[in-house]
């Protein structure tokens, strides 16, 4: 089991990971702590593969990052076909997948001024690149897929009912 949030810089992914684990301290934070120079065709297994018993991980970003902000930020992701392939295989079967999706001018006004380098000035296409990406994979989540837009939610606990619904089994 593995929850990944996912979204642009600015979305609210942080924020939202953090009133999760309040709510549900079985969530055990992750991040991508992967280095420039590592392969990232060994360190998603890797990742995938690591026991967080009697933990759940839960991704502020994950696999999916990659698969936007590779090609737009610097023009190729680093991943051959077939980890891609296999990953995307290991995550759909499995995981809960949060999309954090708030209005683009909310985006927009919230990405700070310590973002990696060229997400200011192409914050519009990774946007479109997530919103295109999400909106092939939700065929294949399913009910483990929740768009958050925690400005226009008409039902507020909306995603901690899906995670808590991940979480006793009730979406598997």
């Amino acid at each position: 089991m593995r929850i990944i949030v996912e979204g642009p810089d600015g979305a609210g992914k942080s924020t939202l990971i953090r009133g999760l684990t309040t709510i549900y301290p079985q969530l055990e934070i992750v991040r991508n702590t992967m280095e420039d120079k590592q392969m990232f065709d060994l360190w998603w297994p890797q990742a995938i593969g690591e026991s967080h018993d009697p933990d759940i991980p839960i991704h502020d970003r994950f696999f999916y990052s990659e698969l936007v902000y590779g090609p737009v930020i610097r023009g190729s992701i680093k991943a051959k076909g077939t980890t891609i392939v296999r990953t995307i295989g290991q995550l759909r079967r499995d995981a809960l997948l949060i999309y954090c999706r708030p209005m683009y001018s909310t985006i927009t006004s919230n990405i700070r001024g310590d973002q990696m380098e060229g997400v200011h000035e192409n914050i519009e296409k990774l946007v479109d690149e997530y919103d295109y990406l999400f909106s092939q994979e939700v065929d294949y989540y399913g009910r483990r897929f929740y768009l958050y837009n925690w400005e226009a939610t008409t039902e507020p606990d909306g995603v901690t009912e899906t995670v808590r619904g991940y979480l006793t089994g009730e979406l598997r």
